[in-house]
């Protein structure tokens, strides 16, 4: 619209100027035209009167209506003049200075050309010169240039307003015809000129149409990369400008701080409002690359932010928590092993030392060597276990897996502490079924071993503990289905369930969660109602062993086994009532 009105506008100025120098080059030609032809006329009559005064006739008949007469003297005294006789004031009059009356006296003729400003109007005068002397003047009013112009200028501006008036009309579509093609294009489609002289602006378009086009398609490549690497990434990462404003924000940033979308254009002190890290953020963002950890929600965070070159910054939150846990872990293992071996060499060592130096009566030695045999049997008991959590850590036995029918294993633990339940007065009853895995059989020997032992340890006299190993859901012995509850999680068709029941003393509730740690142990006293060991993860082995006593770590070993067969385990407990313990192993491990 705007191109339209000025193409109007510049063609109407043009048309405007144009008229305005047509009217005043016509003025022109006009008037010259006028005064030549007043010239000639004058002149012609001037002679006709000469040749008629010659003939005879007297100048006081000349009456002309269009010119003025005039006689004049040598001297510049008029003696006749078409509106007044020379008897009236004529030798008052002196026209001897006038141009036209000297050019005649000295040539013979004589002419010019005076404004007159009591007519307003140009004045021609001609003079020629008598036989006797006196000259004869005629004198004829025209108008001059600017009344030529001025009588034709309303038909100028007339003719002016038409002209733009029709210009108005042949500007609009002229103006339509042209810019419609530049209008109408479409660069999604083919360019075609519509005019020879639009080939080369059509060229250059699809030149820069090409060019857009391809860095169109690099900068959508680009971007898309950039996005399926944020949204896949189970990093968080915001990006913020220099005031602190999201730019970018992935789904695990949203997760992280539970934000709803669209948390672009957001201060991220709206996202996260802990002090310390808007320091960091406002130190990176001062050119200098930080680190911190947050907590948040529960999880740890390490928090790495880093100057973006023109953007600001970039933060990045790496999820550290089971790193923590681990790490806390090795620490809490390392302080536990330390305790638990000192505890035996403390023992080995006074008795040693009270044999060594003769303080033991006679009667005594005996029991000392027994006392420190059975300890050095509990040493070498928790190595072994050590060594057990280490290898299953360091995801060890997956060589040795093989088909696994889980009956027979669990068949042959109870078998191996028969002889313990007899001695507590416990019942093991093996109950029929069965299911077939893909396994490490010595570590499913030691996940029924340890679970068995542990609910003969801690049950009644009299007593019982129950095995089930079965495909799907397996009854308990309260007649509900076992460990369908808890973390076991959702049964395949094809999975395995192991059901340990035993209707022991079971487990206070706060410890419940508590018992896979390793070496936790329940209050020792409620296993010395039961005559037990007085570790909640002691695998209590016996039955010509040779491993006497608890290491804390049975139910530990338990855990691990399970997640190295990517199984789940769950405990349902009640105080005086029993416990029971859920093993499923997933359908495709078979």
């Amino acid at each position: 619209m705007k191109m339209r009105k000025r193409f109007f506008a510049s063609m109407a100025l043009l048309a405007a100027g144009s008229l305005v120098v047509l009217a005043a080059m016509l003025c022109m030609i006009f008037y010259y035209q006028l005064f030549d032809a007043v010239q000639n006329e004058v002149r012609e009559r001037a002679f006709v009167l000469r040749d008629l005064l010659r003939a005879g006739t007297p100048y006081t008949d000349m009456q002309l209506t269009d010119m003025q007469l005039s006689i004049v003297t040598g001297e510049g005294l008029v003696i006749y003049d078409g509106f007044w006789n020379a008897g009236q004031g004529a030798a008052e009059s002196d026209w001897g200075d006038s141009d036209e009356i000297r050019q005649a006296i000295e040539n013979g003729i004589g002419e010019s050309k005076r404004f007159s400003n009591s007519l307003g109007q140009e004045v021609y005068c001609f003079a020629v010169k008598l036989d006797d002397g006196t000259v004869l003047r005629l004198a004829k009013t025209t108008k001059s240039v600017w009344g030529v112009f001025s009588q034709s200028l309303p038909i100028v501006v007339g003719v002016l307003m038409l002209i733009l008036i029709l210009e108005y009309l042949l500007a609009q579509r002229l103006a339509g015809r042209i810019v419609a093609p530049i209008s109408d294009v479409d660069l999604r489609k083919e360019l075609s000129a519509p005019y020879d002289e639009f080939a080369p602006f059509v060229l250059e378009l699809e030149r820069q149409k090409s060019r857009i086009e391809k860095h169109q398609d690099d900068l959508k490549y680009r971007v898309d990369t950039i996005t399926a690497v944020l949204e896949n990434m189970s990093e968080g990462v915001i990006l913020v400008d220099s005031r602190g404003m999201v730019l970018t924000i992935n789904q695990s940033a949203e997760a992280i701080f539970a934000v709803e979308p669209p948390a672009e254009g957001k201060n991220i002190l709206e996202i996260v409002r802990d002090v310390t890290f808007l320091q960091n953020v406002r130190t990176a963002l001062a050119g200098t690359r930080c680190e911190m950890n947050l907590e948040q929600a529960s999880r740890l965070y390490q928090v790495f932010m880093s100057p973006g070159r023109g953007i600001g910054a970039i933060i990045l939150f790496l999820d550290v928590t089971e790193k923590a846990f681990a790490e806390k872990q090795r620490r809490d293992f390392s302080a536990n092993v330390s305790h638990e071996l000192k505890t035996p060499l403390t023992t080995i060592s006074g008795y040693a030392e009270m044999l060594a130096g003769g303080m033991a009566d006679e009667g005594d030695v005996k029991g000392f060597s027994n006392r420190i045999r059975l300890e050095a049997a509990h040493l070498i008991l928790l190595i072994d276990d050590i060594m057990k959590i280490s290898q299953l850590d360091e995801g060890g036995g997956q060589e040795l897996w093989e088909d696994v029918e889980l009956n027979i294993v669990a068949a042959e633990a109870v078998a191996a502490l028969r002889e313990k339940a007899a001695v507590h007065d416990i019942e093991v009853l093996l109950e029929e079924g069965g299911a077939t895995v893909r396994a490490n059989r010595l570590q499913m020997y030691e996940l029924f071993f340890n679970l068995i032992d542990n609910s003969i340890a801690y049950n009644k006299p009299g007593g019982k503990v129950f095995v089930a190993v079965a495909d799907g859901d397996v009854v308990g012995a309260d007649g509900d289905v076992a460990g369908t509850d808890g973390d076991a999680g959702e049964i395949s068709n094809r999975s395995a369930k192991i059901v340990i029941t035993d209707t022991g003393i079971g487990i206070p509730p706060e410890d419940q969660s508590r018992v896979f740690e390793r070496f936790f142990r329940v209050d020792k006293s409620r296993a010395k109602k039961t005559g037990g060991t007085g570790k909640t993860g002691g695998t209590g082995k016996t039955g010509g062993t040779g491993k006497t006593g608890g290491t804390g770590l049975g139910l530990a070993i338990v855990k691990h086994i399970v997640s190295a067969h990517r199984g789940d385990i769950s405990l349902q407990s009640r105080e005086n009532e029993g416990t029971v313990v859920t093993v499923v192993l997933p359908a495709f491990f078979f």
